[in-house]
């Protein structure tokens, strides 16, 4: 899985609008954030069926194929408060441990937003109504050799820096 973080974080209205399935209530807009025109979030859908987040005290899980945390095709995901639901946290391990990264304890609320992208293998491909392609090895390796060598450029393009 890729796992990356920034600072930060969702706000009511963006936690609203990404629940709407290709329907962002940011494109078009003059806002200023990722998703203004119309791509943003959805672009993760190149490497992964099952994309997630935890921001502030909220993990978002979006599941199109309604395959692991719904098989109710009007809620193709799930979002949890896990402040408020601690016994869901212990009895689901698995689940919520790989978010426990960047300084994220579970215990508190997160200031940032962490994103957990689980790369579509071969298999996931195979049955995927989203994309045939899987993201591992080559493909996988190409995307990361790309960001890497363009690196050095990315400051350019901050609208902030903190040092």
């Amino acid at each position: 899985a890729l796992v990356t973080h920034n600072d930060a974080v969702f706000a009511d209205s963006d936690l609203e609008s990404i629940q709407q399935i290709g329907g962002s209530q940011k494109a078009g807009s003059r806002s200023t954030k990722t998703g203004r025109f119309g791509v943003g979030f959805c672009s993760c859908y190149h490497a992964t069926d099952l994309p997630s987040f935890l921001s502030r005290d909220f993990l978002v899980v979006l599941d199109p194929h309604c395959a692991h945390v719904s098989d109710n095709r009007s809620e193709p995901g799930k979002m949890l408060c896990f402040l408020e639901n601690p016994k869901t946290v212990a009895s689901s391990r698995d689940t919520f441990e790989p978010y426990r990264v960047f300084g994220c304890s579970l215990q508190h609320s997160y200031p940032g937003t962490i994103f957990r992208l689980p790369l579509r293998t071969a298999e996931q491909a195979a049955a995927s109504r989203i994309s045939a392609q899987p993201f591992v090895g080559a493909p996988a390796r190409g995307l990361l050799d790309a960001f890497l060598e363009l690196l050095p450029e990315l400051p350019l393009f901050l609208t902030h820096v903190h040092t």
